[in-house]
């Protein structure tokens, strides 16, 4: 007799669940034109999606779905909604044949193909290497985000984002490599998520935070050195 499928759900599942949860909330606040807590959501993901790595190393898992329930909740947190977000902020609903709005249904649109591709590549075998073949989903979801409050926000240029969003959608379905974060860069990629997520809270909740717009500079900052970088560093270390 085949044991029943919630029994089966293990610590690291709870943590895929949660972050597909928090990437469904995102995509409801981007609908609703709140970029600041839909992006606050997105990175709350993105901890998740490391902790059920840790979690599954730990706790080990009651299982072999682990990759693919991984999957579809990156689907939705690091796809979808960073697509939902490039869409609602650029987009200009009151011009929609204008090259702003055409590019950036061009570029919502790769960002969700090309990542359900990296993804499904990811599922079938490349979550058995000790690097990423192709920039990761959460990456790219970071890379996206950052770029929308950047060029919308601190520094007004709306065609930087979506033409962001094509060279990300372009980047998660090479064969470049790019490393997993182990030990401290764990802990340094974990902390500017938190920054950043902390940041976006507070800047949407009004409370006084000097820092609270700079968030988009550093998650743009750090996105640029792991996508740049980060493939020197690979090859060097492997």
């Amino acid at each position: 007799m085949r044991s029943s499928g919630i029994r089966l759900v293990s610590r690291a599942d709870i943590a895929s669940g949660l972050n597909g949860l928090s990437g469904f909330a995102a995509v409801i606040f981007f609908v609703s034109d709140e970029i600041l807590l839909g992006s606050f959501f997105v990175m709350i993901s993105i901890l998740l999606d490391g902790l059920d790595g840790i979690l599954a190393r730990k706790y080990g898992a009651l299982h072999g779905r682990g990759p693919q329930i991984d999957s579809v909740a990156d689907t939705i947190s690091f796809c979808v909604a960073p697509a939902t977000a490039l869409y609602s902020a650029f987009y200009v609903k009151s011009d929609p044949n204008s090259f702003l709005s055409v590019l950036t249904i061009i570029s919502s649109s790769a960002i969700v193909f090309t990542g359900i591709v990296r993804l499904g590549e990811f599922t079938d075998s490349g979550y058995a290497l000790d690097y990423f073949s192709g920039m990761p989903t959460p990456a790219a979801a970071l890379t996206v985000i950052s770029s929308i409050l950047f060029f919308k926000e601190m520094l007004p240029f709306p065609l930087a984002g979506p033409l962001i969003g094509i060279i990300v959608s372009g980047l998660m379905v090479t064969s470049i490599g790019y490393p997993k974060m182990k030990g401290s860069l764990e802990l340094l990629s974990a902390f500017i998520i938190l920054y950043m997520a902390i940041s976006f809270l507070a800047t949407f909740s009004r409370i006084s935070c000097a820092l609270s717009w700079s968030a988009p500079a550093v998650g743009l900052g750090a996105s640029a050195i792991y996508a740049i970088a980060g493939p020197f560093y690979q090859r060097f270390r492997g």
